[in-house]
């Protein structure tokens, strides 16, 4: 099967406007495909234009994604440097271009990998640049029933996101819910970005569930990544919920409980979602066979012990250059039951430097083996 592999990254909201629009990478990944020597060359172009474009030489990076398209037309990197493309043409603010290039995309080639790309570069363009919130809504309703179940975690998580802005963009807060509603149990990656947890919050105060937005902060703390960027603000999402309550002494109370977990800690009697067997099943149906996806899934039902399980295989299986990265799904599940950082810390310690006593031991006892 012939495959260039990609990446998709997205940023969230900035300040004062609305979502930030996609962006799309080429991934630096070799691949096999025939004739060899055909597709490493192409893979080569690829990533010199990768490396032309890191390096802000625009112009260099366009020239050489205009080579792989021109002589390597029935290659699916061909597929990618009109992704490539479309970034350049995006930075430079050319829309007209840079959908063009996301509808080629669509219309000439076949990868499900490639096309989810395309189709959320598309739906970008359309609700972020061109403010055709209505066209958004009509090309992901249609995307997504027709091709949702083919996409990778991350691309539909962004397809997910955009559809309910368009729908807030167009002032229907209540169908901006329903799509996140609706969106949640086949595309649990959601459950690992902030900015789904800050747009669900904001809905939700918008359709007055004062109480469904404290629990949105509750689970997006605890699932959140064990970062400083991640946990600052989902800590400060909890303090906007308590606040909207008139309970803002509840967040001084959490704060003061991250650093010592002998301190009352007001977001323990916050209840968490109720998730069915179902939805359970269904959740990890999608999140194939992504152990950090699953760890996530089984801490947004509650279950620790499962969760912890999957992050420790993930941790295991982990190669060298994503190890601190493996360790930190451990440490979120410390902070998704601790509800504080205390232990979360000491198992990084523990596992980085060899200092202290590893809290897993502790864990295991309290869970059961």
């Amino acid at each position: 099967m012939r495959l260039a592999p990609g990446v998709l990254a997205y940023n969230g909201l900035a300040p004062g406007r609305g979502l930030a629009v996609a962006v799309v990478c080429i991934s630096l990944l070799v691949v096999s495909l025939l004739p060899c020597s055909a597709a490493n060359e192409a893979q080569d172009l690829l990533n010199s234009a990768q490396a032309s474009y890191n390096e802000g030489d625009y112009e260099q990076a366009k020239a050489l994604y205009q080579q792989v398209i021109d002589r390597f037309p029935d290659l699916e990197h061909s597929g990618y440097a009109l992704l490539g493309l479309a970034n350049i043409h995006m930075r430079n603010r050319d829309d007209g271009q840079t959908l063009a290039m996301a509808e080629r995309v669509l219309a000439e080639y076949h990868s499900p990998a490639l096309l989810g790309k395309a189709a959320v570069c598309k739906l970008s363009t359309l609700a972020n640049r061109l403010q055709q919130y209505q066209a958004g809504i009509d090309f992901a309703q249609q995307w997504l029933a027709q091709n949702g179940a083919l996409m990778g975690n991350h691309e539909r998580a962004a397809m997910v996101i955009y559809h309910s802005y368009c729908y807030d963009r167009l002032d229907k807060p209540a169908d901006a819910l329903r799509v996140y509603e609706e969106g949640l149990p086949l595309t649990p990656d959601l459950l690992t970005q902030a900015l789904y947890y800050e747009r669900l919050f904001e809905l939700q105060m918008k359709n007055g569930k004062k109480d469904e937005a404290l629990t949105t902060a509750r689970v997006g703390y605890c699932l959140c990544n064990f970062d400083q960027n991640s946990i600052e603000a989902m800590s400060n999402l909890v303090k906007k919920a308590f606040a909207a309550r008139g309970e803002i002494f509840r967040a001084t109370q959490f704060f003061a409980a991250q650093e010592d977990a002998s301190k009352e800690n007001p977001l323990a009697a916050i209840p968490m979602p109720q998730v069915t067997q179902e939805q359970l099943d269904q959740m990890l149906g999608a999140c194939g066979q992504d152990g950090r996806l699953k760890a996530a899934v089984y801490l947004y039902a509650g279950n620790f012990r499962e969760a912890m399980l999957a992050a420790e295989l993930h941790m295991a299986e982990a190669p060298a250059k994503d190890m601190l990265m493996a360790l930190g799904q451990v440490a979120r599940v410390f902070k998704a039951k601790d509800l504080n950082l205390v232990r979360g810390n000491q198992f990084l310690e523990y596992a980085k430097a060899g200092n202290g006593t590893n809290p897993l031991d502790a864990f295991w006892q309290e869970v059961g083996q």
